[in-house]
């Protein structure tokens, strides 16, 4: 069976929607909101992976794209690290994070994140903020990628 996906974002969507995550996170902490900040900007760090998955694989993924039904269910996740492997990044990643210890510290931070987050009460302000950060570290080096 095949499936076309037509109602899910192109790479610039994915690309532009990242960004927006980041900047709403932020302005959710500001005014005090630090659990819907943190749960928010683990999104920009779901739709950066995305955008990078469309350029690696060379498609506008999700849009006018046919893939087998049983393949596409691969990419309709939320779990980060299996997005940087579905990126084919996975080696480059681990490389990028021996060298670059800020790159390692953020992503100690951001791989525990889920959508299941959602669900979470009590998040301070600092952690928000902490990981709003590293997000932010994250973001410098997957754009080399998406």
């Amino acid at each position: 069976m095949i499936l076309i996906w037509l109602s899910l974002a192109t790479r610039l969507q994915f690309q532009e929607m990242a960004e927006s995550k980041i900047f709403e996170a932020e302005v959710l902490l500001v005014n005090g909101l630090d659990d819907g900040a943190f749960y928010l900007c683990g999104y920009a760090v779901e739709f950066a992976l995305k955008a990078a998955i469309c350029n690696r694989m060379g498609i506008e993924m999700f849009e006018n794209v046919a893939i087998v039904r049983d393949i596409s269910k691969s990419f309709k996740i939320h779990r980060l690290n299996d997005l940087v492997i579905l990126a084919s990044l996975w080696p480059i990643f681990e490389e990028s994070k021996s060298a670059d210890q800020g790159l390692n510290g953020a992503w100690s931070l951001i791989s525990g994140w889920s959508e299941q987050k959602r669900y979470d009460n009590g998040c301070d302000h600092d952690t928000a903020n902490d990981f709003i950060e590293a997000v932010k570290v994250f973001m410098i080096w997957i754009r080399n990628y998406w």
